[in-house]
Protein backbone atom coordinates (compact mmCIF):
# COMPACT_ATOMS: atom_id res chain seq x y z
CA UNK A 1 0.00 0.00 0.00
CA UNK A 2 2.51 2.59 0.59
CA UNK A 3 4.55 1.98 -2.62
CA UNK A 4 1.83 1.94 -5.14
CA UNK A 5 -0.40 4.98 -6.48
CA UNK A 6 -3.75 4.07 -6.41
CA UNK A 7 -7.32 5.25 -5.94
CA UNK A 8 -9.49 3.88 -3.50
CA UNK A 9 -13.90 3.98 -4.57
CA UNK A 10 -15.77 4.23 -1.35
CA UNK A 11 -19.66 4.49 -0.43
CA UNK A 12 -21.09 7.48 0.89
CA UNK A 13 -23.46 6.50 2.86
CA UNK A 14 -22.57 7.94 6.64
CA UNK A 15 -22.39 11.71 7.28
CA UNK A 16 -18.84 10.55 8.52
CA UNK A 17 -17.31 8.08 6.08
CA UNK A 18 -14.39 10.48 5.03
CA UNK A 19 -13.60 10.57 8.53
CA UNK A 20 -13.14 6.57 8.82
CA UNK A 21 -10.95 6.71 5.68
CA UNK A 22 -8.82 9.59 7.38
CA UNK A 23 -8.46 7.09 9.66
CA UNK A 24 -7.49 3.88 8.13
CA UNK A 25 -4.87 6.02 6.09
CA UNK A 26 -3.39 7.39 8.93
CA UNK A 27 -3.03 3.78 10.51
CA UNK A 28 -1.35 2.49 7.08
CA UNK A 29 0.75 5.62 7.07
CA UNK A 30 -0.78 6.97 3.61
CA UNK A 31 -2.36 10.08 4.66
CA UNK A 32 0.46 12.46 3.93
CA UNK A 33 -0.46 11.64 -0.08
CA UNK A 34 -3.98 10.98 0.39
CA UNK A 35 -6.42 13.21 -1.53
CA UNK A 36 -10.35 13.19 -2.11
CA UNK A 37 -12.23 14.23 -5.27
CA UNK A 38 -15.06 16.19 -4.15
CA UNK A 39 -17.52 18.80 -4.38
CA UNK A 40 -16.32 22.57 -4.85
CA UNK A 41 -18.32 23.41 -1.81
CA UNK A 42 -16.50 21.70 0.61
CA UNK A 43 -13.25 23.37 0.55
CA UNK A 44 -15.56 26.14 3.14
CA UNK A 45 -15.56 23.52 5.42
CA UNK A 46 -13.76 24.95 8.34
CA UNK A 47 -10.47 23.05 9.18
CA UNK A 48 -11.87 19.83 7.43
CA UNK A 49 -12.29 21.29 3.73
CA UNK A 50 -8.93 23.69 4.32
CA UNK A 51 -6.59 20.12 5.08
CA UNK A 52 -8.32 18.88 1.57
CA UNK A 53 -7.45 22.41 -0.02
CA UNK A 54 -3.86 22.79 1.26
CA UNK A 55 -3.22 18.47 -0.07
CA UNK A 56 -4.28 19.42 -3.73
CA UNK A 57 -7.56 17.69 -3.71
CA UNK A 58 -9.68 18.10 -6.57
CA UNK A 59 -13.01 19.69 -6.43
CA UNK A 60 -15.84 19.36 -8.82
CA UNK A 61 -18.80 21.72 -9.07
CA UNK A 62 -21.14 18.76 -10.39
CA UNK A 63 -21.52 20.18 -14.09
CA UNK A 64 -19.74 18.20 -16.33
CA UNK A 65 -19.12 20.62 -18.93
CA UNK A 66 -17.40 22.45 -16.26
CA UNK A 67 -15.79 19.45 -14.26
CA UNK A 68 -14.30 17.79 -17.01
CA UNK A 69 -11.77 20.05 -17.77
CA UNK A 70 -11.04 20.85 -14.39
CA UNK A 71 -10.51 16.86 -13.81
CA UNK A 72 -7.86 16.88 -17.07
CA UNK A 73 -5.91 19.62 -15.67
CA UNK A 74 -5.57 18.48 -11.99
CA UNK A 75 -4.54 15.07 -12.83
CA UNK A 76 -2.07 16.36 -15.35
CA UNK A 77 -0.74 18.24 -12.20
CA UNK A 78 -1.01 15.39 -9.95
CA UNK A 79 1.09 13.23 -12.75
CA UNK A 80 3.46 15.91 -13.59
CA UNK A 81 3.93 17.91 -10.14
CA UNK A 82 3.65 15.27 -7.66
CA UNK A 83 7.48 13.51 -6.20
CA UNK A 84 8.35 10.89 -7.84
CA UNK A 85 9.61 9.15 -4.38
CA UNK A 86 6.37 10.02 -3.17
CA UNK A 87 3.28 7.88 -3.06
CA UNK A 88 -0.21 9.35 -3.41
CA UNK A 89 -3.99 8.21 -3.00
CA UNK A 90 -6.72 9.24 -4.40
CA UNK A 91 -10.76 8.82 -2.63
CA UNK A 92 -13.52 9.46 -4.75
CA UNK A 93 -17.64 7.96 -4.22
CA UNK A 94 -18.85 7.61 -7.51
CA UNK A 95 -22.19 7.68 -6.56
CA UNK A 96 -21.69 11.44 -6.42
CA UNK A 97 -23.62 12.56 -2.97
CA UNK A 98 -24.48 10.95 0.26
CA UNK A 99 -27.30 8.08 0.55
CA UNK A 100 -30.35 8.51 1.54
CA UNK A 101 -33.59 6.35 0.85
CA UNK A 102 -35.04 9.11 -1.34
CA UNK A 103 -32.31 9.60 -3.38
CA UNK A 104 -32.09 5.57 -4.32
CA UNK A 105 -35.62 5.30 -5.40
CA UNK A 106 -34.66 8.52 -7.45
CA UNK A 107 -32.01 6.48 -9.01
CA UNK A 108 -32.83 3.54 -9.05
CA UNK A 109 -36.03 4.91 -11.69
CA UNK A 110 -32.68 5.72 -13.77
CA UNK A 111 -31.23 2.26 -13.21
CA UNK A 112 -34.64 0.45 -14.81
CA UNK A 113 -34.61 2.72 -17.82
CA UNK A 114 -31.10 1.90 -18.53
CA UNK A 115 -31.80 -1.77 -17.47
CA UNK A 116 -29.62 -2.30 -14.54
CA UNK A 117 -30.27 -4.04 -11.20
CA UNK A 118 -31.32 -2.36 -8.78
CA UNK A 119 -29.07 -1.43 -5.37
CA UNK A 120 -30.45 -1.23 -2.12
CA UNK A 121 -27.64 0.33 -0.19
CA UNK A 122 -26.50 2.44 -3.05
CA UNK A 123 -27.09 5.30 -5.18
CA UNK A 124 -26.59 4.26 -8.82
CA UNK A 125 -22.95 5.34 -9.01
CA UNK A 126 -21.57 8.18 -11.91
CA UNK A 127 -19.02 6.85 -14.29
CA UNK A 128 -17.94 9.28 -16.49
CA UNK A 129 -15.53 10.51 -13.88
CA UNK A 130 -13.99 7.37 -13.30
CA UNK A 131 -13.75 6.89 -17.02
CA UNK A 132 -11.74 10.15 -17.40
CA UNK A 133 -9.39 9.16 -14.50
CA UNK A 134 -8.75 5.87 -15.71
CA UNK A 135 -7.81 7.25 -18.95
CA UNK A 136 -5.24 9.94 -17.55
CA UNK A 137 -3.94 8.03 -14.79
CA UNK A 138 -3.93 4.50 -15.68
CA UNK A 139 -0.08 4.81 -16.40
CA UNK A 140 0.73 6.10 -12.84
CA UNK A 141 -1.51 4.05 -10.41
CA UNK A 142 -1.14 0.19 -9.84
CA UNK A 143 -4.89 -0.91 -8.53
CA UNK A 144 -8.07 0.49 -7.68
CA UNK A 145 -9.35 0.15 -3.99
CA UNK A 146 -13.00 -1.05 -3.49
CA UNK A 147 -13.56 -0.24 0.31
CA UNK A 148 -17.00 -0.33 1.65
CA UNK A 149 -17.72 1.40 4.68
CA UNK A 150 -20.27 0.21 7.69
CA UNK A 151 -20.86 1.32 11.26
CA UNK A 152 -22.20 -1.21 14.08
CA UNK A 153 -24.36 1.05 15.72
CA UNK A 154 -27.94 1.07 16.19
CA UNK A 155 -28.58 5.03 14.28
CA UNK A 156 -26.10 6.36 11.83
CA UNK A 157 -23.26 7.93 13.38
CA UNK A 158 -22.85 11.98 13.31
CA UNK A 159 -20.20 14.60 13.63
CA UNK A 160 -21.86 16.26 15.60
CA UNK A 161 -22.21 13.12 17.90
CA UNK A 162 -18.73 12.27 17.85
CA UNK A 163 -17.69 15.87 18.85
CA UNK A 164 -19.31 14.93 22.43
CA UNK A 165 -17.25 12.13 22.91
CA UNK A 166 -19.96 9.59 21.48
CA UNK A 167 -18.61 6.20 21.01
CA UNK A 168 -18.76 4.25 17.75
CA UNK A 169 -17.39 1.20 15.83
CA UNK A 170 -17.26 0.45 12.05
CA UNK A 171 -15.72 -2.04 9.74
CA UNK A 172 -14.85 -1.84 6.51
CA UNK A 173 -14.44 -4.62 3.57
CA UNK A 174 -11.69 -3.44 1.30
CA UNK A 175 -10.22 -5.60 -1.84
CA UNK A 176 -7.35 -4.38 -4.10
CA UNK A 177 -8.11 -4.45 -7.93
CA UNK A 178 -4.93 -4.25 -9.88
CA UNK A 179 -4.62 -1.90 -12.48
CA UNK A 180 -4.84 -4.30 -15.70
CA UNK A 181 -7.88 -5.72 -14.21
CA UNK A 182 -9.48 -2.14 -14.64
CA UNK A 183 -10.40 -1.25 -18.37
CA UNK A 184 -9.18 2.85 -19.35
CA UNK A 185 -9.39 3.07 -22.95
CA UNK A 186 -13.09 3.03 -23.54
CA UNK A 187 -15.74 4.54 -21.92
CA UNK A 188 -18.65 1.90 -22.01
CA UNK A 189 -15.97 -0.62 -20.59
CA UNK A 190 -15.52 1.44 -17.58
CA UNK A 191 -18.72 2.49 -16.89
CA UNK A 192 -19.87 -1.42 -17.18
CA UNK A 193 -16.69 -1.70 -14.60
CA UNK A 194 -18.44 0.30 -11.88
CA UNK A 195 -22.01 -0.76 -12.55
CA UNK A 196 -20.75 -4.24 -11.69
CA UNK A 197 -18.35 -3.36 -8.59
CA UNK A 198 -21.37 -1.67 -6.93
CA UNK A 199 -23.90 -4.40 -7.81
CA UNK A 200 -20.73 -6.31 -5.51
CA UNK A 201 -20.53 -3.38 -3.01
CA UNK A 202 -24.06 -3.84 -2.60
CA UNK A 203 -24.02 -7.22 -2.00
CA UNK A 204 -21.43 -7.52 0.38
CA UNK A 205 -23.16 -4.21 2.21
CA UNK A 206 -26.18 -7.01 2.53
CA UNK A 207 -24.09 -9.14 3.84
CA UNK A 208 -23.07 -6.91 7.26
CA UNK A 209 -26.45 -5.91 7.29
CA UNK A 210 -27.59 -9.45 7.64
CA UNK A 211 -24.47 -10.33 9.91
CA UNK A 212 -23.31 -7.35 12.04
CA UNK A 213 -20.07 -7.92 10.03
CA UNK A 214 -18.10 -8.33 6.46
CA UNK A 215 -16.06 -11.55 8.03
CA UNK A 216 -17.49 -15.07 6.68
CA UNK A 217 -18.63 -16.07 3.39
CA UNK A 218 -15.19 -16.11 1.68
CA UNK A 219 -14.73 -12.66 3.39
CA UNK A 220 -11.24 -12.81 5.33
CA UNK A 221 -11.22 -12.23 9.14
CA UNK A 222 -11.63 -8.80 10.31
CA UNK A 223 -8.53 -7.10 11.04
CA UNK A 224 -7.88 -4.44 13.81
CA UNK A 225 -5.39 -1.54 12.65
CA UNK A 226 -3.46 -0.34 15.37
CA UNK A 227 -2.69 3.29 16.30
CA UNK A 228 0.57 3.66 15.23
CA UNK A 229 3.10 4.98 17.38
CA UNK A 230 4.11 8.21 15.59
CA UNK A 231 1.24 9.40 15.60
CA UNK A 232 0.87 9.46 19.12
CA UNK A 233 4.76 11.53 19.88
CA UNK A 234 3.24 14.10 16.94
CA UNK A 235 0.46 14.62 19.34
CA UNK A 236 2.58 15.06 22.75
CA UNK A 237 5.10 17.40 20.54
CA UNK A 238 2.36 19.35 19.76
CA UNK A 239 0.21 19.35 22.73
CA UNK A 240 3.75 20.47 24.78
CA UNK A 241 5.15 22.68 22.39
CA UNK A 242 1.94 24.41 20.84
CA UNK A 243 -0.95 23.34 23.02
CA UNK A 244 0.57 24.32 26.39
CA UNK A 245 2.15 27.74 25.21
CA UNK A 246 -0.90 28.77 23.78
CA UNK A 247 -3.22 28.09 26.82
CA UNK A 248 -0.40 29.84 28.83
CA UNK A 249 -0.93 33.10 26.55
CA UNK A 250 -4.65 33.12 26.35
CA UNK A 251 -5.26 32.73 30.02
CA UNK A 252 -2.54 35.46 30.59
CA UNK A 253 -4.33 37.60 27.98
CA UNK A 254 -8.14 36.89 29.34
CA UNK A 255 -7.07 38.04 32.83
CA UNK A 256 -5.33 40.96 31.87
CA UNK A 257 -7.47 42.05 29.40
CA UNK A 258 -10.30 44.81 30.04
CA UNK A 259 -13.97 43.70 29.79
CA UNK A 260 -14.79 44.74 26.76
CA UNK A 261 -12.27 42.50 24.89
CA UNK A 262 -13.19 39.73 27.19
CA UNK A 263 -16.78 39.72 25.90
CA UNK A 264 -15.52 40.02 22.18
CA UNK A 265 -13.45 36.70 22.71
CA UNK A 266 -16.61 35.27 24.67
CA UNK A 267 -18.69 36.64 21.53
CA UNK A 268 -15.98 35.08 18.61
CA UNK A 269 -16.32 31.83 20.77
CA UNK A 270 -20.29 32.07 20.43
CA UNK A 271 -20.03 32.72 16.90
CA UNK A 272 -17.74 29.79 16.20
CA UNK A 273 -19.86 27.29 18.12
CA UNK A 274 -22.70 28.47 16.12
CA UNK A 275 -20.91 28.55 13.03
CA UNK A 276 -19.87 24.66 13.63
CA UNK A 277 -23.23 23.74 14.32
CA UNK A 278 -25.21 25.31 11.24
CA UNK A 279 -21.91 23.99 9.20
CA UNK A 280 -23.46 20.55 10.83
CA UNK A 281 -26.66 20.86 10.07
CA UNK A 282 -26.39 21.87 6.40
CA UNK A 283 -23.97 19.14 5.67
CA UNK A 284 -26.84 16.11 7.59
CA UNK A 285 -29.72 17.83 5.62
CA UNK A 286 -31.36 15.47 2.99
CA UNK A 287 -30.86 17.04 0.11
CA UNK A 288 -34.07 16.35 -2.41
CA UNK A 289 -33.04 14.51 -6.06
CA UNK A 290 -31.64 16.43 -8.87
CA UNK A 291 -31.31 15.99 -12.53
CA UNK A 292 -27.88 16.02 -12.13
CA UNK A 293 -28.33 12.37 -10.66
CA UNK A 294 -29.90 11.09 -14.02
CA UNK A 295 -26.29 11.84 -14.96
CA UNK A 296 -23.21 9.31 -16.12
Amino acid sequence: LRQENSIWLGNHRYEVDWLLGWVITQRLGLAGGSKILGKKSLRALPIIGWCWYFTESIFLRREWNSDKSVLERDMQRLVNDFPSNYNFTLFLSCEGTRYTNEKRLESMKVAREKGLPELQHHILPRTKGFALLMKGLHKNITAVYDITVAFQTPKSPELSNMLVGERCQAESFIRRIPISEVPYDDEKKSAEFIHKLFQEKDKTFEYFVQHGTFAGAGNPKATNLPRRKQDLIIELLCLIFIGLPSTYFLTKFLISATILLQISFLLIVIAGVIGVRLMLKTASRPKLPSNSTKQD
